[in-house]
This record gives C-alpha cells, structure tokens and sequence, in this order.
C-alpha cells in the first residue's frame, strides 16, 4: 500500500487527486476503485469530485461517509418531508 501511497502523493495537485489518476492507479495495481478512494481520503488528500463539498465537510468527515453505511427502509408512500425518517445511518 505505501508503493500506491507514494504515487497519488506524487500525482496529487493542489491536495486533490483526479478521477483518472484514481482509475489509473485502480487499474495499475490491480484494486478497487473504493480502495484507492479510501487511500487518498486516509492520506489527507480528496478525490477531485469531493471538490465542491471541501467548504463544508472536512477530510477526516468525508473519510467518516466514505467509511459509513447507509440503510433506507421502505415506509410505503410517504412525504419527502420525512426523508430523514426513511435514513438511518449506521456506523461502522
């Protein structure tokens, strides 16, 4: 894993890594598209589609989504008001 650590920290521009660079690596080494997402968000770094939410949530609380899992129940019909309601999060 460092031999991957050390060629996204090589590749990373202005602490984001583009999504080639992660479809590359993926490819290179021969892992999952989530793995090497997981490896860039514990280097302190974002995938460049994160980019529009770095205002608001910081590397280590995406690392925590990213780590997370969702579950939705079906209620039947319900109002979109009650979303919240339908989502529970589940850590891990």
């Amino acid at each position: 894993m460092e031999g991957i650590r050390k060629c996204l920290l090589a590749r990373a521009e202005k602490g984001l890594i583009h999504l080639s660079v992660q479809t590359w690596a993926a490819q290179t080494f021969g892992l999952p598209f989530s793995a090497i997402e997981g490896a860039i968000l514990e280097m302190g770094l974002l995938p460049a589609r994160y980019q529009r939410s770095q205002q608001s949530l910081s590397c280590r609380q995406q690392l925590s989504l990213f780590r997370g899992k969702v579950a939705a129940e079906d209620w039947g019909a319900t109002s979109s008001r009650n979303w919240h309601d339908l989502v529970s999060v589940i850590s891990p």
